[in-house]
């Protein structure tokens, strides 16, 4: 509960957290005094001790805005179809900010939506040709989804269903708008952290998360549900950073199916890493 000039704000991801912390016992005894729960963005903190995190579409602005370098496609990267795919995500991630209410600002912030969407394009132009022998309605895992921007690529291209795991309160509500405009056209959303909030069992939560993610659909799981899903139900596992490190280790969870694809993308300049596709 987050109290703002003497009003009582419920947020409702943290009251799922919280809820999740004294089910499973991470409270007490050496969890909680030595080793620290999981479920938890690992560099947040000190990123939010020194930065205004904001709500709502100020929120998503800050959230799209973490993208604001360009780095040339590599010619060993590019596909037949990335300039169509990078326009494509340009003209929705646009499209998106003025369903928001902010179509006044998309020119001025169009360098964000120009780095994200290719970006985005050169992700997917390097799955689709490094991973030649994902199914062709691929379900998708994305572990951090930050802003949310590989569901448009995974939605709008690779044509499957996808699931994004946060950590973070922040991202998290930032993710539901993203994940709202997806879902009205890719067969719905499933949030089950309103399911919870509106009176569910958290054993009726997570039967509704093992249930939700199929082709076309656009399924949110906060971390400390990831146990919920299915083992050997994912294709393509994305990843960015290492917010998630410590909850795939402490959660006896694996998703990825046999034969599927991790994919690892640490976003440094082309002549320093490049994303790495590895068969699970």
């Amino acid at each position: 509960m987050v109290i703002l000039h003497g009003f009582q704000i419920l947020n409702d991801v943290l009251d799922s957290l919280n809820r999740a912390l004294i089910r499973q016992k991470w409270m007490l005894g050496d969890r909680w005094n030595r080793i620290g729960h999981p479920f938890i963005w690992v560099d947040g903190k000190q990123q939010q001790s020194s930065t205004l995190f904001m709500e709502g579409p100020g929120a998503v602005l800050q959230a799209l805005s973490i993208y604001y370098e360009e780095y040339p496609t590599l010619d060993d990267v590019r596909t037949d179809d990335h300039d169509q795919v990078f326009q494509n995500l340009t003209d929705r991630l646009g499209e998106f900010l003025r369903r928001m209410g902010m179509g006044g600002l998309v020119e001025e912030y169009g360098n964000y939506i120009h780095v994200t969407a290719l970006t985005r394009a050169q992700d997917y132009s390097f799955i689709k040709r490094y991973a030649s022998e994902l199914p062709t309605e691929p379900a998708h895992l994305d572990i951090g989804p930050g802003f949310g921007s590989h569901a448009f690529y995974s939605l709008f291209h690779l044509g499957g269903g996808y699931t994004g795991v946060e950590a973070s309160d922040f991202y998290y509500n930032v993710q539901r708008h993203t994940y709202r405009y997806l879902g009205a056209a890719f067969g719905g959303y499933h949030d089950p952290v309103i399911e919870e909030a509106l009176g569910a069992t958290p054993e009726t939560v997570a039967d509704n998360i093992a249930k939700a993610s199929g082709t076309g659909k656009v399924s949110h799981v906060p971390s400390w549900y990831f146990e919920a899903l299915p083992d050997q139900s994912r294709d393509l596992h994305a990843e960015r950073g290492q917010p998630f490190r410590h909850c795939l280790a402490a959660i006896p969870c694996q998703p990825g199916a046999q034969g599927g694809w991790l994919f690892l993308n640490s976003r440094q300049p082309p002549n320093q890493a490049q994303p790495s596709p590895a068969p699970l």
